[in-house]
C-alpha cells in the first residue's frame, strides 16, 4: 500500500507519503489496510498472528517545518510544492485555515495508537519524525509514546 495527499500533481515527483508493503508468505495474513487519506500521513496493515491475535503495522511521516512554497523551473512556473503545503491544501479544501500539519500529527497519532492500546493486538509504529529525539520540542512523537507507556528504539 502507497499513499501520498489527495493534491493532484502533474510531475513524476511528489515530495512526502508512505508505503507499507506485504510480502509472501505474509500477504495471506492481511486482516485490514488502511490510512489517513485524503492527508497521506501514514498507512497501516494488521496481519493475523499465533494466539488469534494481530498486529498492525503502521508507516508514518511527519512533514518538516513550515517551509514555503518551492518555486519555479527556468520558466518561473511553480510547480513543485513541498509536503507541508500539500497538507495545508487538503486542510483548506476542508474548510480548516487554522491547522498546523506538524501539530495535527501529534494530535492524530496518539489518538490512534490511543485507540489500538485498547486492543490484545501488537502495535509497532515505524515513523519518520523529521524531530530529534535528542533536543526537547514541544509536540514531540517521542513525548506522546512515552505517555502511552508504548516502548521505542531508535533505529539508526
Amino acid at each position: 500500500m502507497t499513499l501520498t495527499s489527495a493534491i493532484k500533481f502533474h510531475y513524476e515527483y511528489k515530495p512526502g507519503g508512505t508505503a507499507n508493503v506485504v510480502c509472501s508468505p505474509w500477504h495471506s495474513r492481511v486482516i485490514v489496510q488502511r490510512s489517513d487519506a485524503p492527508l497521506g500521513r501514514w498507512s497501516y496493515t494488521t496481519l493475523h498472528i499465533k494466539g488469534n491475535r494481530g498486529i498492525t503495522i503502521l508507516i508514518a511521516y511527519r512533514v518538516c517545518t513550515k517551509s514555503p512554497l518551492v518555486l519555479g523551473n527556468q520558466l518561473g512556473v511553480r510547480n513543485l510544492r513541498t509536503y507541508y503545503m500539500q497538507q495545508l491544501e487538503v486542510y483548506a479544501t476542508q474548510g480548516v485555515t487554522n491547522k498546523d500539519p506538524r501539530h495535527a500529527f501529534i494530535e492524530d497519532l496518539k489518538q490512534f495508537t490511543l485507540d489500538k492500546s485498547y486492543s490484545e493486538d501488537y502495535l509497532v509504529v515505524r515513523t519518520d519524525t523529521n524531530e530529534s529525539r535528542d533536543l526537547h520540542q514541544a509536540w514531540s512523537v517521542f513525548d506522546i509514546l512515552n505517555s502511552l507507556a508504548l516502548k521505542w528504539r531508535r533505529d539508526a
